[in-house]
């Protein structure tokens, strides 16, 4: 073999594994033409981090699913809803005024295209307050309603009216059928009075007010002195055995009569010293519940 034609082919062999070597190194170089800064390696470990992403959720059919946003409410022609508001509105108050009945009231609250709901109600004769409530988005600007139950008005039946003295109390009595009537005002001395029927908070009683009498009791009074004219008096001296009563103790009526006037039972007469009759004084005795009647006047004989 020709030595030179071997070494051409040698230089030839040469020449371009140079040209492959340049050719790579070149791609390695900057566009800008700068000067290429040290390389960095994957040993050096201080690669910079692209920001994170929220992850991307795929679909069953491996289509990627958009991000989720909060619905937005439209209306029927497909704007959107405007935020929801509180509207105020006032209600108009009716039936404010019961008599009672026994039942449970309470007032009515209306607003037109809207049922009102009512809260409060009351069964006894009383002034009440009543709360109107409205439906969801709605504010009443009067909620709040006074509301009265009036008395039922009755008539009461006034019976025992009169009584006569007798040493213990008494008043009329008031009845009023299917109600309980209590009656105040009681009395013990003979004289004119008034009693009050009451029938409760419930019922106003239009004969309220009812007169009574306590008479005096009658009592005879038995005495038969006399005297000669130009005599002196003898004592008028009283005894129970000198009363003359019925359905009383003759005893007590004696202390009433005598007591606290009287220290020595004794009466006296009218003025006088001729021949005749003179009636004792009964104004020495204690006796207003008491008419006297004495049934023998003092007597003046010749």
């Amino acid at each position: 073999m020709d030595i030179g034609l071997c070494f051409k082919r040698f230089a030839a062999l040469l020449l371009a594994l140079a040209l492959c070597l340049f050719a790579g190194f070149a791609e390695e170089l900057p566009d800008d033409g700068t000067t290429g800064e040290a390389l960095i390696t994957a040993e050096d470990d201080v690669s910079e981090e692209d920001p994170q992403e929220a992850p991307v959720t795929t679909k069953d059919d491996g289509s990627e699913e958009e991000p989720w946003e909060a619905p937005v409410t439209t209306e029927d022609d497909g704007s959107e809803e405007e935020p929801w508001e509180t509207v105020e509105i006032s209600v108009d108050w009716l039936n404010t005024e019961f008599v009672y009945d026994g039942e449970t009231h309470q007032p009515m609250a209306a607003y037109p295209g809207m049922i009102i709901r009512v809260v409060g109600g009351g069964t006894e004769a009383g002034t009440y307050l009543a709360e109107a409530v409205a439906e969801d988005g709605y504010e009443i600007t009067n909620p709040v309603c006074a509301f009265t139950i009036h008395r039922a008005p009755i008539t009461v039946d006034w019976d025992d009216t009169e009584f006569v003295y007798d040493g213990q109390l008494h008043m009329p009595t008031a009845t009023c059928p299917g109600i309980h009537v209590r009656v105040l005002g009681t009395a013990l001395n003979a004289g004119s009075y008034i009693a009050y029927a009451d029938a409760g908070r419930n019922y106003e009683i239009d004969n309220r007010a009812c007169p009574f009498v306590i008479a005096p009791r009658p009592v005879e009074i038995e005495l038969t002195y006399a005297k000669r004219m130009g005599e002196p008096d003898p004592a008028f001296v009283l005894t129970p055995e000198n009363l003359l009563i019925d359905d009383m103790d003759a005893q007590a009526v004696l202390d009433e009569l005598t007591l606290p006037k009287i220290k020595n039972l004794t009466l006296q007469r009218l003025p006088g010293e001729q021949v005749g009759e003179y009636e004792y004084d009964p104004t020495a005795l204690n006796a207003e519940n008491y008419t006297l009647i004495f049934t023998h006047p003092f007597e003046i004989t010749r």
